[in-house]
């Protein structure tokens, strides 16, 4: 949390148990007060199992749509992390989110153009403060359409 007081960052990405920690942080900034992210990115993540540990009593009682940081959430559909719709969960935390289902898709990092004009889209749309985020699951046929922003935005993607 230190590092991102310090200023200097839109957005966080986190890839399986690096997106549980995104989330974490995420949640700790709202809780607190703090600036969240403009967009938060979380790859192949999930909810639980939670740590059994007292002080994290908080994050499992988080209420569905509790936050407010727009959120990606991604996942592959052969991931076996993924299974019992843990994205699905871990996105319901966000009142603002989206599932992107890589088709065949392991536990790894999309590669496919629809998927990663899936990802650019969404956050363009997060950067550019579009309301047409909403939530639900995105695919390659509705990333096209929130890529297209009638305002100009300055979002640079890398």
């Amino acid at each position: 949390a230190d590092d991102w007081r310090s200023g200097g960052f839109d957005g966080v990405l986190g890839f399986s148990q690096g997106a549980l920690m995104a989330a974490l942080l995420c949640a700790r900034l709202e809780e607190r007060g703090e600036a969240p992210p403009k967009v938060m990115l979380l790859f192949n993540g999930f909810l639980t199992p939670l740590p059994s540990n007292p002080p994290l009593r908080w994050w499992r009682d988080l209420a569905p749509s509790s936050l407010r940081t727009p959120t990606l959430v991604v996942c592959g559909s052969a991931d076996p992390v993924n299974a019992g719709g843990q994205a699905a969960r871990l996105a319901a935390l966000f009142a603002t989110s989206r599932v992107h289902v890589v088709p065949n898709g392991a536990h790894a990092m999309p590669r496919e153009e629809e998927d990663l004009a899936a990802i650019s889209a969404f956050c363009r749309a997060a950067l550019c403060g579009r309301a047409a985020l909403g939530g639900g699951e995105v695919g390659a046929a509705s990333a096209g359409e929130a890529g297209a922003s009638p305002h100009p935005c300055r979002a640079s993607l890398l």
